[in-house]
């Protein structure tokens, strides 16, 4: 009796045992799931976000520098006084050679600029195929394909980004565009544009699995996408309901 009394009492240990075992094994791992997933989580976060910011910085930078040196432009005297009396020949000349040696530093090698006055478009492009012949032609206030310039020179920002086809020139890029203003008065809008092909393929389709460039406007408006029939032409001239946005895709 005490031999079979001795060996129950070994089975009801190693059962026993066995059974805290196995609960301390399903408890570690429990605990190993959580904590490992909790750590991946805030690794992820962390690197979703130093992507983001990289991206951004990346993606931002070719327009930030455009948007800087259009700016300057806006400020040069030659422009200024060119816009003041638009007819001087003299001033003509010196305001052209202004805007011909900004051409080179931009990085589409193109200008445009608007006389508010007059109306008058000036452009050049890279080829420089409009030297000796930059006024283009004259906008027109009833015109809706003109409507982006009466748009941008209401704005309380110095400068402003639109996508948008000039059929005039038959050219599709992101436009800057900045007011030229003596201060209150507005004299015209000066800047560049980015051919948006090219853009897309050097600045938003960077092929990364996981990670998608979109360029919005404070009102959800896609400005750039690598899927062109998503991208909201000529957002300046729209009301809020006509505009491509961001919420739309979500």
């Amino acid at each position: 009796m005490p031999y079979l009394f001795s060996k129950s009492l070994k089975v009801r240990f190693v059962f026993f045992a066995m059974i805290a075992f196995a609960a301390t094994a399903i408890f570690t791992y429990i605990a190993f799931q959580w904590i490992t997933t909790d750590i991946i989580t805030l690794l992820g976060m962390r690197f979703a976000e130093k992507q983001v910011l990289y991206d951004k910085e990346r993606t931002l930078k070719p327009l930030l520098r455009e948007v800087v040196l259009a700016t300057k432009l806006t400020t040069s005297p030659a422009i200024l006084r060119w816009a003041k009396n638009e007819n001087d020949p003299e001033l003509a000349r010196r305001g052209i050679e202004e805007l011909e040696s900004f051409r080179v530093l931009f990085q589409d090698k193109s200008y445009f600029f608007v006389i508010h006055q007059s109306g008058h478009y000036y452009f050049n492009d890279k080829e420089g195929q409009y030297t000796g012949r930059q006024l283009r032609y004259t906008l027109d206030p009833g015109n809706s394909e003109d409507k982006w310039y009466y748009e941008t020179i209401k704005s309380d920002k110095q400068c402003l980004l639109n996508v948008d086809h000039d059929r005039a020139l038959d050219v599709t890029k992101v436009w800057v565009n900045c007011i030229v203003r003596d201060a209150d008065t507005v004299l015209g809008v000066i800047g560049t544009g980015i051919d948006l092909t090219d853009f897309i393929q050097k600045v938003v389709d960077i092929k990364q699995e996981g990670v998608e460039n979109i360029f919005i406007d404070q009102n959800g408006a896609i400005q750039v996408h690598r899927d062109t029939s998503l991208i909201d032409f000529s957002t300046l001239t729209k009301s809020t309901e006509e505009l491509k946005t961001i919420y739309q895709i979500i």
